[in-house]
């Protein structure tokens, strides 16, 4: 799908900036906003910049794009800011009940009091991560010291994730127990990156002062090495399978350098969750998204066999560009399954939620709801595929010689030095 850098100029102002909140710029899913969702849209933000200065575009849709990007950035750590009592005791106490939250109101910032298990370390993981990346690239999204301290304070609050059972990337527990938590590969993983990527990160960019360093304790990044190789390749203790390692396989984290590992997350996923329309998160996935599956009308799910989510498809195509394997017949195998979800909505492509499948295996049933992150997702895969963007724009350590020494040894962890 070759497009023009107008045409995702508009797709993205259709299916995010539409939709983000005026105040803080969130973007709502059902009635609330979760941290993963928000990073994703604005990632996809900063990469169509990134897209926009490749063309020297000079009409002042780089410069918005720029902004929009760091209002959702800076919108996550309002709300953030708004827990520091949680973030203190979570240091002293690994209490879920002290985990920060992971779901907000997208207007207020308030963390919303819904039944949820919010322990899900690998959000801020992913926060902490791609912030580090945009302040590398010259966005500046910390204005203050104050500021400063609440980062360095998450930074505290993943450094221990190898020790700290959540509930997982889909915020479901163990496997046979949703109130239980366990330790998860997906949220060690992120967590052992974003420490990697944030070490000596100057949050004020070249602006800086000794005060606005960000500090990592080595030893922290070598436990939760330690532990995610000891976990790989499975997720949990609990789940052997899990379509959530692809966070952690590859994009956004590459956190697995051993290539026999990647191969074998890769096979066990492909073999056990991947269907005709996407993948599920786990082996017999009849379970919706969060509270979404509160919502539902009774007798909705009669029949049905499992959830599929086309969404997922993204990472492995996203991951191909970023390793050079977009001729490999792979990539071929999982563009076919995303264009076989795809429909046209306003005229842009769209990718529905997730596709159930009933008990005859014929029948499927599309919800076409158009959720800003994953549309963002898809829009930043097109990005790459039709080379508006490079991985490079996305990732810094792309260019550096120990992360390339890294993935092809799998050598002991170490910490990035700062750029």
């Amino acid at each position: 799908m070759a497009r023009t850098v107008d045409f995702y100029y508009d797709w993205v102002v259709s299916r995010l900036v539409s939709k983000q909140t005026g105040a803080l710029g969130l973007f709502p899913h059902s009635r609330y906003s979760h941290v993963r969702d928000n990073v994703i849209c604005a990632v996809t933000l900063w990469a169509m910049s990134k897209a926009l200065k490749s063309r020297q575009d000079g009409s002042g849709r780089l410069f918005e794009m720029e902004q929009l990007a760091i209002k959702t950035m800076r919108g996550i750590l309002f709300c953030y800011t708004k827990q520091l009592n949680k973030l203190e005791n979570f240091k002293n106490n690994q209490d879920p009940d002290q985990a920060l939250h992971v779901l907000f109101d997208p207007h207020t910032g308030d963390a919303v009091d819904v039944k949820w298990n919010h322990m899900q370390m690998h959000t801020v993981s992913l926060y902490l991560f791609y912030l580090s990346q945009m302040i590398r690239s010259g966005l500046n999204i910390i204005y203050t010291i104050e500021e400063c301290n609440v980062v360095q304070n998450l930074i505290y609050y993943i450094e221990r994730s190898y020790r700290v059972k959540d509930f997982g990337t889909w915020g479901l527990g163990t496997r046979n127990d949703s109130t239980q938590p366990e330790l998860s590969a997906t949220s060690i993983g992120l967590a052992k990156t974003a420490l990697k990527v944030c070490n000596n990160l100057n949050l004020f960019g070249p602006k800086s002062c000794t005060e606005t360093a960000l500090f990592v304790d080595p030893d922290a990044v070598f436990r939760n090495e330690s532990i995610l190789k000891g976990l790989s390749p499975r997720e949990s203790l609990s789940k052997n399978v899990d379509a959530a390692l692809l966070l952690i396989e590859g994009f956004p984290a590459f956190a697995i350098h051993n290539q026999a590992t990647r191969a074998a997350i890769k096979k066990n996923i492909d073999d056990e969750l991947l269907g005709k329309f996407g993948y599920q998160r786990f082996p017999n996935d009849q379970s919706e998204l969060g509270e979404m599956k509160n919502e539902e009308k009774e007798g909705d799910n009669e029949g049905l066999i499992r959830y599929e989510w086309p969404f997922l498809v993204l990472f492995q195509l996203i991951s191909a560009i970023f390793d050079g394997e977009e001729e490999m017949q792979n990539f071929t195998k999982y563009q076919d399954i995303l264009e076989n979800s795809l429909y046209e909505s306003d005229g842009f492509p769209t990718l529905p939620r997730a596709v159930k499948i009933f008990s005859d295996e014929q029948v499927a049933e599309k919800d076409l709801q158009a959720i800003p992150s994953i549309q963002a997702l898809l829009i930043l895969f097109y990005l790459l595929r039709n080379r508006h963007i490079h991985p490079t724009d996305l990732d810094f350590r792309i260019n550096d010689k120990k992360f390339k020494k890294e993935k092809s040894t799998d050598c002991d962890s170490a910490l990035i030095p700062l750029l």
